[in-house]
């Protein structure tokens, strides 16, 4: 059986090398299971000057013959790009789109035609990820969405990443579940523990480090709105909250914020880190926070659960799937996390926060995941035999 995965991400070559990031790797060793895999990407990078980390190896998942390479689409995909899809199509027995993405979106139109079985990969909301952001992209958020929406009702197949919130606004009709992609090893009950002394040791007037892991040039992830909180924090006496943004991108428009404000000494700019890294850095801070404005099922946030850290997010996508609603604060708002940071000044209500997140964490541990993917995936093979 062969299967063709669109998708909007990409790969680094480095001569015979296929390298990818750790999220892409993990996801391309879990679709081997199901065919033989042909993959339809953007462009690959030629150098190091990427946003992203490309660690993992993927030779021994995918052959350089099996790859072809479209250019990202905005409004329309271009002639060459419909080309390409058709050609990669005609040659599978199965079309996987990881969207949101407009070539993915428009090779399920072409599966359709060619009447091949499409699986939609559902991993964010196209409608929050356009609407929060520029004019241009609010214009074209109503047609994604619709788009998105006629795309997963058509789909033979659907895995979200959420529980609830994907699957009400993009119901399909087809075989479907509800699966996060967040790849965490067992729990490991000692880094409760650590966390419990860490904050047990926390004092009222030492600095509290609060980190975001996400990209630095994307809007919608709403860092600002964490800087603009320190700023009113520092203003209520408070100077002690220190920021460490993780993450890729150009960081100057949240640095001329910071600087703005007044608050620059209290924000570290981190950086691209590996997986490892950032586990490491999550370790050595006190307080998670996820303001972002569009959200599928985020890893981070679990990936910071697992770690016991106590966790502020916003009221989007499936973050209030994950966490403790006393701890969700409405979009765009700096008084809410003001409020949250301030009562989790309170070290019983932190040490709560921890233990109920650590747990939660558990529920997406490799071993439960995998089990329910592979029965899942079982169904979908059993269709082709």
């Amino acid at each position: 059986m062969k299967i063709l995965v669109v998708t909007d991400q990409t790969l680094l070559m480095e001569g015979e090398k296929i390298l990818g990031s750790t999220n892409f790797t993990n996801i391309i060793k879990r679709l081997c299971v199901i065919g033989e895999l042909h993959l339809c990407l953007q462009k690959p990078k030629e150098n190091g000057n990427c946003i992203q980390v490309f660690n993992d190896c993927l030779n021994d998942y995918i052959i350089h013959d099996n790859i072809c390479y479209i250019n990202k689409s905005f409004v329309w995909p271009s002639s060459n790009v419909i080309s390409t899809l058709k050609e990669a199509i005609s040659k599978v027995d199965l079309v996987i789109g990881y969207v949101p993405s407009l070539n993915a979106e428009f090779a399920a139109h072409l599966a359709h035609k060619a009447r091949k079985k499409y699986f939609a990969l559902m991993v964010a909301c196209p409608w929050d990820g356009l609407w929060n952001q520029d004019w241009k992209r609010k214009i074209a958020a109503p047609y994604r969405y619709l788009m998105n929406r006629r795309v997963l009702s058509r789909s033979d197949y659907a895995l979200y990443v959420t529980n609830k919130f994907l699957q009400k606004r993009y119901p399909t009709n087809g075989i479907s579940i509800g699966l996060s992609d967040v790849v965490l090893e067992k729990c490991d009950d000692n880094v409760l523990e650590q966390r419990k002394r860490k904050i047990n040791i926390l004092s009222d007037n030492g600095i509290i480090r609060i980190a975001t892991v996400a990209m630095l040039n994307i809007r919608y992830k709403g860092q600002r709105f964490v800087i603009r909180a320190l700023r009113k924090l520092k203003d209520m006496g408070y100077n002690n909250y220190h920021y460490f943004l993780i993450g890729g991108g150009d960081d100057s428009a949240l640095r001329k914020e910071a600087e703005k404000l007044g608050v620059i000494d209290q924000i570290h700019f981190v950086g691209k880190m590996s997986h490892e890294e950032v586990f490491n850095i999550l370790d050595d801070v006190d307080i998670y926070v996820h303001p972002s404005l569009q959200e599928g099922l985020p890893r981070s946030v679990v990936e910071a659960m697992s770690r016991a850290l106590p966790c502020i997010g916003a009221r989007t996508g499936a973050i209030p799937e994950l966490l403790n609603n006393d701890f969700i604060v409405s979009r765009k708002s700096v008084d809410d996390i003001v409020d949250r940071l301030l009562t989790m000044r309170d070290k019983k209500i932190m040490l709560k926060e921890a233990e109920r997140n650590f747990e939660e964490a558990k529920k997406f541990e490799c071993e439960l995941l995998d089990k329910r993917r592979n029965i899942f995936y079982d169904k979908i093979r059993q269709d082709f035999n």
